[in-house]
């Protein structure tokens, strides 16, 4: 059910330089001692992932290197003049509760002693060492310590890159997309640079990056600690956070603690802004247009227009009172207009239509009449050889895309210059606020809404099988959060989220009812508008034509994400312990072959288009979803971690974790079981429904031991030098699309296929296309495959 990816990580790290090695090992035997462990430590209480704040730690000791015990600590958030106090043990060590990321001021204080005060800058997930030095007396000092590039992190164990405000504002974007800032750091590359098709849930913009060679789909973007992944593929995220709203964001790349799970990629960590006790403001206008643009190479005549407007403000402060305000806001909004001219350079077809037949004299190779095997003078087809739908389909193709290319030959003949319009609205408003010294809150709330035109790579309605079309993206996220303060050392906190992104994409060619004008019969089904579509064909060496084969298509994310946390600092040891809860809701109206595809040539003729011409594809398959809605699909995410950031003494700390995870129900189960799965051992000629006969109703069986240690430590070997060392189990469960999985099985789908032999000889089109009895290759007739009522 899930794959497992072990990791050991050795870094020794001099100046901000590091160096990293990667093996893998067997530790399944270790399975009974993890369970034990787990179970110890999740009864007193549970802890989520509370990754979007951070710890400051230290020691105070005099001038003659001392440790000072019970010296009084008191951290204040600059932005907002939030305070929290904390005295150290006997050892002179201190760690301070969990902080969201920003500027603090720490003062120092124990009796005897003068106060030192120091400036920390806390990032997004860190554990900064902040230690003091006290002079005997009463005299006041202050020492500043700012985090730079070259701060050595002293505290674990895990690889990570930092984007700080400046990074993620200062820092030229394509788009203004923040997560182009991933690539930036060490081991992580795009992961989808050819791509041509974007499939839906990328339209909006790329955020597919490979962490250390891993899958993209392993990695998991976290918005204030709330999962931020759609869950049709794993390609894209539910919510783009407007740079101006990011406060920071760090990357997770190697030996990541218990903390985070569902794989062992990347994990994005990010936090939005919040308000302060000072309001601030700004509005902001970029622009882009095609005067600016260098000609494409491939543009023979004007450069294709371009055109980008991207605009919007941000406002910030206390919400009621400037005098001691308790209650803080943050709100944004960003909005994007886009018209883009893209170029297209297609091998279409070159011929000569005739009153008596089809001239194709352009093309050297000898076409031949299939059923005699004689080669055609001139390569001149009579019409009265000719197929009437393969004659229809290739004059259609002819009228809307001609050869327009001057000195082009047969291939690279037509020349596309369509447009391309993006229409975006997005906002975000967060409010925080503090009840009492020991009660503190914060919600937010995320839309967006994107307006999508993306044009195939042929004129409409030949489209050229590519995902195209009017598509419509509105996206929501929101989340409420609630910190309780038992006491210095224990912190309790529930948080609630929920994420929604869909994705209603329309086909270009719908209405027009193509397959019946062309004679292709079999592919709209009566009473059902959204099966009305081109036919993908495609034509080896040339360019396809039809719909793409999974449009029109709806696909849903709708999530719930529940933890309940505490935080328990226990002398040198800081816990994190506690579960998380994702149900995870996926909604889905799409197959791969929504109006059938065909595959033509050369088999028979010597030319693809000569075997349109006789009605002979070489392959052909349909894939239709009957019924009156789509799929629902289902899963639970379960886990539960404990965590020690143990600070042995002022050198090393080590890092000590173990986490389980049940990807319940995975890959997916459906809400009526409309899935069939194919089992050998019941029968080798007939599928079984899920959820019958024995079968799981995600057509397989789970696994209950993820269990996932997570060693390391970091040890400080100078004040230029640290070692950091680390080893880790992780689980995750694979990204499966249902366009082509179980619910794309006979019967929950109208499906044929056929593969034409070698020889010519079968029945002409349409006869060959869509056969008298649908059938699959199992034998199952169609009156079978139909889905139920």
């Amino acid at each position: 059910m899930t794959d497992l990816g072990r990791s050991l990580s050795l870094i020794l790290v001099t100046g901000g330089y590091a160096r990293q090695r990667f093996s893998s090992g067997l530790v399944r035997k270790y399975s009974l001692l993890i369970a034990v462990l787990i179970a110890a430590v999740a009864i007193p209480a549970l802890r989520a992932q509370i990754v979007e704040t951070g710890t400051i730690t230290g020691v105070v000791h005099d001038n003659s290197g001392a440790v000072i015990a019970q010296a009084k600590i008191t951290i204040q958030n600059i932005a907002t003049s939030l305070t929290s106090t904390g005295v150290t043990d006997s050892q002179g060590l201190y760690v301070s509760p969990p902080l969201p990321p920003g500027d603090y001021n720490l003062v120092f204080e124990a009796s005897g002693f003068g106060t030192v005060h120091e400036h920390v800058r806390l990032e997004v997930g860190q554990r900064v060492s902040a230690d003091a030095t006290l002079v005997v007396g009463g005299t006041s000092q202050t020492v500043t310590v700012e985090a730079t590039a070259q701060l050595l992190e002293s505290e674990t164990s895990t690889v990570s890159n930092l984007r700080t405000e400046e990074e993620v504002k200062d820092l030229p974007l394509n788009g203004r997309n923040f997560a182009e800032l991933l690539g930036l750091g060490a081991g992580v590359i795009p992961a989808q640079t050819q791509i041509v098709s974007i499939p839906y849930a990328q339209q909006r913009g790329p955020s597919s990056y490979a962490f250390n060679g891993l899958r993209f789909q392993e990695n998991r973007l976290l918005l204030d600690g709330i999962g931020d992944n759609e869950n049709h593929n794993g390609l894209g995220v539910v919510i783009f956070p407007p740079i101006d709203a990011v406060q920071e964001f760090s990357e997770e790349t190697s030996d990541a603690d218990a903390r985070y799970g569902r794989g062992n990629a990347g994990t994005i960590n990010l936090v939005y802004k919040s308000g302060s006790a000072q309001y601030h403001g700004e509005v902001f206008e970029f622009l882009r247009n095609s005067a600016l643009d260098a000609k494409n190479y491939f543009d023979k005549a004007a450069k294709p227009g371009f055109k980008m407007n991207e605009f919007g403000g941000t406002f910030g402060g206390p919400l009621f009172s400037r005098h001691d305000p308790k209650t803080f806001v943050f709100a944004d909004y960003s909005g994007q207009r886009t018209r883009q001219g893209l170029t297209y350079l297609d091998t279409v077809p070159d011929f000569t239509l005739t009153p008596t037949g089809y001239d194709f004299s352009a093309y050297s190779v000898p076409i031949k009449n299939p059923a005699t095997n004689l080669v055609y003078a001139n390569n001149f087809v009579p019409l009265s050889d000719v197929n009437t739908t393969g004659a229809n389909i290739l004059n259609f193709y002819h009228q809307y895309a001609a050869p327009n290319v001057a000195g082009a030959t047969t291939a690279n003949n037509f020349l596309f210059n369509p447009t391309r319009s993006v229409t975006e609205d997005a906002f975000d408003v967060k409010v925080d606020h503090r009840f009492s010294e020991r009660d503190n809150a914060f919600a937010r709330y995320s839309q967006a809404r994107d307006s999508i035109l993306q044009p195939g790579i042929l004129p409409v309605p030949l489209v050229g099988s590519v995902i195209s079309g009017p598509a419509q993206d509105p996206a929501h996220q929101a989340m409420i959060s609630e910190t309780h303060t038992f006491s210095p050392t224990t912190i309790n906190s529930i948080r609630f989220g929920w994420s929604r992104f869909f994705v209603y994409a329309q086909n270009f060619d719908a209405g027009l009812n193509l397959p019946t004008q062309l004679g292709i019969p079999g592919v709209e089904v009566a009473g059902d508008p959204r099966s009305d579509g081109l036919p993908v064909m495609s034509f080896a060496g040339s360019t396809s034509i039809g719909d793409a084969g999974n449009s029109p298509t709806q696909i849903g994310t709708n999530n719930y994400q529940l933890d309940d946390n505490v935080n328990l600092v226990r002398g040198k040891h800081s816990l994190d312990i506690g579960f998380e809860v994702v149900r995870l809701q996926y909604n889905m109206f799409q197959t791969a072959n929504e109006h059938g595809a065909f595959s033509f040539g050369p088999a028979y003729t010597g030319l693809a288009w000569t075997d349109l011409l006789f009605g002979t594809p070489k392959t052909g398959v349909y894939a239709y979803l009957n019924g009156a809605h789509g799929f629902g699909f289902r899963q639970t995410d379960l886990s539960f971690y404990g965590q020690d950031n143990y600070k042995v003494n002022n050198r090393l700390t080590l890092n000590l974790g173990v986490r389980y995870e049940n990807f319940l129900g995975w890959p997916w189960t459906e809400v009526e079981n409309r899935m069939y799965n194919f089992v050998p051992s019941l029968s080798t000629t007939q599928l079984f429904k899920v959820g019958t006969n024995g079968v799981p109703r995600s057509g397989l069986s789970g696994n209950n031991l993820n269990f996932m240690p997570r060693v390391g430590f970091a040890y400080k070997v100078t004040a230029k030098t640290v070692f950091h060392a680390g080893y880790g189990i992780y689980y995750s469960a694979p990204n499966v699309t249902n366009s082509s999985g179980l619910s794309n099985n006979a019967p929950a789908i109208d499906y044929w296929t056929f593969n034409n032999s070698a020889v010519y000889g079968c029945r002409s089109w349409p006869r060959t296309l869509v056969p008298r009895r649908r059938t699959v290759n199992s034998g199952m007739q169609a009156s079978s495959m139909r889905s139920p009522p």
